[in-house]
């Protein structure tokens, strides 16, 4: 059976099994404070997660929106890309359409199947404007569906913010519960500073919403300006690099552990020299310790077929340590 027993290690995405997702006892004891007090408080407190690529942020943000939903909050997952910052229109359908989307999805404003939905869906996709607007819910889509009729001619491209506090309003007072938008990819603003000063505009006297972004290290000093400085509503939290090799061994020791024989001692000796010497050659960051991880078990999969008693030190018979310095060949083995 062992010869079926797949590669634990994911290094192209993200943690979203929380089992797997090691150490960061201290950044996820301050995500669930803040988390604690939006929950009772009328105005949370905004959480940033400031790291370099690869450090894990996205995988923090998965928790965080795992946290959140285990405390009733409605979560609204916004994966931001170039085309939603480009302008405000495209920003904040990105933004609205999202929490529209789940709140329709989970039976508020009478649901999927309701006029209300037709009607926003007409409006959104189809951009057209119903004579009666009874079952018209939301002023943004309305505005979105004349600007999307009129693109060809230039239309204007600003949205006004009491237009977005009325729909968030509108949403809020359906919803009844703290609302946490979690916003991935956020170094996407940094071309389009007026989108963080819109959202601080718009957010900064709206009460029930709690916001949650995640970016590089170029983004703070950004939100440090717009925000004036960030600590009046953000809390950073700073992701890193594991710093203690025995988080490295974690990272490896975890995935090895969810496999269906829970013999992880099998495919890796965690006493080895091998957790010092992979721990420096990554530098402690996730994603490259997880890859590395991975080329390691895979070539002992290779060089001993039908079973993978082949343990992960061994990785001068399975040459991974060649392999990443060809796909890394400057050393910096950076995520895309």
């Amino acid at each position: 059976m062992t010869d079926h027993i797949f590669n634990p290690y994911d290094f192209a995405n993200p943690i979203t099994n929380m089992g797997l997702l090691a150490d960061r006892a201290a950044e996820k004891e301050e995500i669930k404070y803040y988390l604690d007090h939006a929950a009772s408080a009328p105005r949370p407190i905004n959480i940033a997660l400031i790291g370099s690529r690869a450090s894990g942020k996205t995988s923090l943000l998965n928790y965080t929106e795992v946290e959140a939903s285990a405390r009733s909050f409605f979560t609204v997952r916004i994966n931001l890309d170039s085309g939603s910052a480009a302008n405000q229109f495209s920003f904040f359908y990105s933004v609205l359409d999202s929490i529209i989307q789940k709140a329709f999805n989970q039976n508020f404003f009478d649901g999927v199947l309701g006029r209300s939905y037709d009607t926003y869906l007409d409006l959104v996709s189809a951009y057209k404007i119903p004579d009666a607007k009874e079952f018209c819910l939301f002023l943004f889509p309305l505005r979105f569906a004349k600007a999307m009729q009129q693109e060809a001619t230039g239309a204007q491209t600003e949205v006004p913010n009491n237009v977005i506090q009325h729909d968030l309003e509108i949403i809020r007072n359906e919803i009844k519960r703290p609302i946490i938008l979690i916003f991935d990819e956020c170094n996407t603003m940094l071309r389009n500073t007026e989108l963080l000063q819109k959202l601080r505009n718009i957010f900064m006297n709206m009460p029930g919403f709690m916001l949650v972004f995640a970016g590089t290290d170029e983004l703070f000093p950004l939100m440090d300006e717009v925000f004036s400085p960030i600590i009046r509503q953000f809390k950073k939290i700073v992701i890193r690099e594991f710093i203690d090799s025995k988080d490295t061994q974690d990272c490896i020791m975890l995935p090895l552990k969810s496999l269906p024989d829970r013999e992880p001692t099998k495919y890796f000796d965690p006493s080895s020299d091998a957790i010092r010497e992979i721990h420096e050659l990554t530098g402690g960051r996730p994603y490259e310790i997880q890859c590395y991880a991975t080329l390691c078990l895979g070539g002992c999969k290779k060089s001993a077929p039908g079973r993978w008693g082949c343990r992960l030190p061994s990785w001068t018979t399975c040459d991974a340590n060649s392999r990443l310095h060809k796909i890394f060949p400057t050393g910096q083995f950076s995520r895309p």
